[in-house]
């Protein structure tokens, strides 16, 4: 088998693994209830992965939320995030459901339950994921 095949094979993988990922990993972050279940609002300070479809795969920023504006029913409809890269940072306006909440963390500064960070939950089936801290 030649490199460019293999190449083209990988690529291919790679091309049908991001699909998958897309089609069924990043709608069960942002699963809505309706009025089933109650659904956790995005506070000021959380963390969260900005969705952007047209953001070539696993360049999707990380950003914090800054402010959040709320509907006449207390729910949060859009908010403020806070990007920082290595050679800028900025601030996007975007829906609540384009953004999907990793981390949640209380007044007193607290971690709240959520995603257990640095090894691989066997009940959940969550891939595994390491910390790096984004923001200071």
């Amino acid at each position: 088998m030649t490199t460019k095949r293999k190449y083209r094979i990988a690529q291919y993988l790679t091309d049908c693994f991001w699909r998958r990922w897309m089609r069924e990993y990043i709608p069960s972050l942002t699963e809505r209830r309706k009025w089933l279940h109650g659904q956790k609002n995005l506070n000021v300070g959380d963390i969260v992965i900005v969705i952007e479809p047209d953001t070539p795969r696993g360049e999707w920023p990380i950003a914090r939320v800054i402010k959040v504006f709320s509907g006449p029913d207390g729910v949060v409809r859009s908010a403020i995030v806070h990007l920082r890269s290595a050679t800028k940072t900025s601030e996007l306006h975007r829906p609540a459901v384009k953004l999907c909440l990793l981390e949640s963390w209380d007044k007193d500064g607290a971690e709240q339950p959520g995603l257990n960070w640095g090894h691989f939950d066997l009940q959940s089936n969550a891939l595994p994921l390491s910390y790096t801290p984004f923001f200071s």
